[in-house]
C-alpha cells in the first residue's frame, strides 16, 4: 500500500491512499473490485489562518530643530500601522527618529554679551526689559546645555537721544 501527503495543510484538501494486487485470485477466488484499488479522502478540513505581519505607517514630517545654535536636533515619528496577528511577525525598526541639525552657528559657552551683563544695563543704559527671545541647545553627547536671552537696553539722555541696543546672554550648564 502506498499512501501521499495531503494536497495542502489547510482549507481542505486531499490525499491519496493506492493498494496494488499481490495475489492474482486462484481457485474460484473473485477479482478485487477496482474501487478497492484505490481511495481519495479529504483531510486539512481546517480553516487557513493566513499569518498578517505588523507593518509601520509612513514617517512624519520632520520638526523644526531643537535650538538655532549647533548640539540641536530634530526628530520624526511613525506608528504602528497594523498589528500582527497571532502567528505574524511584529514591525521592525524604530518609532522616532532623531537627526543633527547641520549648518546651524556653534553655540558660544559662557559668553555674556555686551552692554547688558546678567539682566542689568551698564553704562548709559538704564532700563532692562525682557524680550522673551529664548534659545536652548542641548548636546547629547556631553550632556551640556546652552540658553540664550536676548534682552533689550533702553539709553537715556545721551547725546545721541533716547535709543535701545538689543544684546545677549548665554549661559552654559551640565544637565
Amino acid at each position: 500500500m502506498t499512501s501521499e501527503a495531503c494536497s495542502c495543510t489547510c482549507g481542505g484538501g486531499t490525499k491519496r491512499r493506492n493498494r496494488v494486487i499481490q495475489q492474482s485470485p486462484r481457485h474460484g477466488g473473485k477479482l478485487c473490485q477496482p474501487e478497492d484499488k484505490g481511495e481519495i479522502a479529504p483531510c486539512a478540513t481546517q480553516t487557513c489562518d493566513i499569518c498578517v505581519d505588523g507593518r509601520w505607517s509612513e514617517w512624519g514630517s520632520w520638526s523644526s530643530c531643537s535650538a538655532t545654535c549647533a548640539s540641536s536636533y530634530k526628530a520624526r515619528h511613525r506608528s504602528v500601522d497594523r498589528h500582527p496577528n497571532f502567528c505574524g511577525k511584529p514591525a521592525v525598526g524604530l518609532e522616532d527618529q532623531y537627526e543633527v541639525c547641520k549648518g546651524q552657528p556653534n553655540c558660544i559657552p559662557d559668553r555674556v554679551g555686551s552692554p547688558c551683563v546678567t539682566n542689568s544695563c551698564s553704562g548709559h543704559f538704564r532700563s532692562v526689559s525682557n524680550q522673551g527671545l529664548h534659545s536652548l541647545c542641548m548636546d547629547p553627547l556631553d550632556g551640556m546645555q546652552s540658553k540664550l536671552h536676548v534682552f533689550s537696553c533702553t539709553a537715556w539722555n545721551t547725546a545721541f537721544g533716547n535709543h535701545s541696543r538689543l544684546a545677549m546672554r548665554l549661559r552654559t550648564s551640565r544637565v
